[in-house]
C-alpha cells in the first residue's frame, strides 16, 4: 500500500469529520491505514504545534510561526511518516506543506520564494501521492467555526485572511491538478463523505 496521502482546506470545511469517516471505513475493509496530522505527529512536533496553536500574550511574528511549523514537519516525517510508509501503511495526514502555502504565504503573506529556499535547506522536499482539498464557500466555514467549543488562533483570523487562504488553496489545486483532487462539501455530509472514499479506493489502487 504505502502511500501517503494529505487532506487540506481551511478552518470549518469539515476536515476532521471526513477523514475520521474514512478511518473508519479504511478499517472495515482491512486497509492498513494510519491517520495523523500538522502540525504534530510526534511527541516533540505536538509540543510545537501547542506554540503555534495556542493563544499567548507575545505575538508570534509570521517567520516564527513558519520556523516552528517547518522543525515540526522535520519531526513528523522522519519519525513517523517515513517509517509508517516503509512498514507499508497507507498514510493520511489532516494538513501537510500546501496548508504552508495557503496559511504563511497566502494568509500571512510570506514570499513563497522563502519557504521553497527553506524547504530545500531542511529536506522537506517530501510530497504526498495525492491530495484531497475540501472546499466550501467561506461563510459557511465561519459559521462553523462559531459552534466550535475550543478555538485557537487561527480561528479568529479575520475574513480578509481566509479569502487569502482559500485563493491560495484553489491557485494550487489548479496548479497541480493531478495530484490534488478538489472535493466540494458544501453538500449533504455523507455524500461528501461517500464520494472522497470513492476516489480515495481509486487511487490507491492504482
Amino acid at each position: 500500500m504505502n502511500k501517503f496521502v494529505t487532506f487540506e482546506g481551511m478552518e470549518g470545511v469539515g476536515k476532521s469529520s471526513v477523514i475520521q469517516y474514512i478511518d473508519e471505513k479504511l478499517k472495515e475493509k482491512n486497509i492498513k491505514a494510519v491517520v495523523t496530522r500538522e502540525p504534530g505527529g510526534t511527541k516533540l512536533a505536538d509540543k510545537l504545534r501547542d506554540l503555534v496553536l495556542r493563544s499567548d500574550e507575545e505575538l508570534i511574528l509570521p517567520e516564527t510561526e513558519l520556523l516552528l511549523l517547518l522543525a515540526a514537519r522535520k519531526q513528523h516525517i522522519e519519525h513517523f511518516i517515513r517509517p509508517h510508509l516503509q512498514k507499508g501503511y497507507l498514510v493520511i495526514s489532516d494538513r501537510f506543506f500546501d496548508a504552508t502555502y495557503a496559511y504563511q504565504c497566502g494568509g500571512r503573506g510570506l514570499p513563497t520564494s522563502v519557504l521553497e529556499k527553506l524547504n530545500a535547506l531542511l529536506g522537506l522536499n517530501f510530497y504526498p501521492d495525492f491530495t484531497f482539498l475540501l472546499d466550501a464557500p467561506i461563510n459557511t466555514c465561519l459559521s462553523r467555526l462559531k459552534n466550535r467549543e475550543k478555538s485557537d488562533r487561527f480561528d479568529t483570523e479575520d475574513l480578509e485572511f481566509f479569502r487569502n487562504v482559500k485563493s491560495s488553496y484553489l491557485n494550487r489545486a489548479n496548479d497541480d491538478p493531478k495530484r490534488i483532487v478538489k472535493i466540494n462539501c458544501d453538500e449533504d455530509f455523507e455524500v461528501v463523505c461517500k464520494t472522497v472514499l470513492n476516489k480515495l479506493i481509486q487511487k490507491i489502487a492504482q
